[in-house]
């Protein structure tokens, strides 16, 4: 690793514009993993539903079980059900997209 470090030094790459290139990387990859969620199908509500799920309730979302989404009124309203990793099911509803989704652990009893 050294030796490469040595010749990127040569070639006028300084460590600050490494870390740059490294992050720059980084991002872009993000953005290309975001990009293809959404285009999956998945859309930026998925994306906060994982965010959230893995926040509130430290599960990493494994699959959407169930999803519908419907009008109320001029509201768009979204509910279903999610998997995680660890074999935890929650069922989810969102009532207007700019608020947090209400997260339920769905037990076998209640499901």
């Amino acid at each position: 690793m050294a030796i490469q470090d040595r010749k990127l030094e040569n070639q006028g790459w300084s460590r600050r514009s490494k870390v740059i290139a490294v992050v720059l990387a980084g991002a872009l990859a993000l953005a290309i993993v975001v990009t293809a969620e959404i285009t999956a199908g998945g859309g930026l509500w998925r994306l906060a539903l994982s965010a959230q799920l893995q926040t509130d309730k430290r599960c990493r979302l494994d699959k959407v079980i169930d999803y519908k989404e419907f009008r109320i009124g001029d509201q768009l309203v979204r509910e279903g059900r999610i998997r995680c990793l660890d074999a935890r099911e929650f069922n989810f509803s969102q009532k207007k997209s700019h608020l947090k989704f209400e997260l339920r652990l769905c037990q076998p009893a209640r499901c």
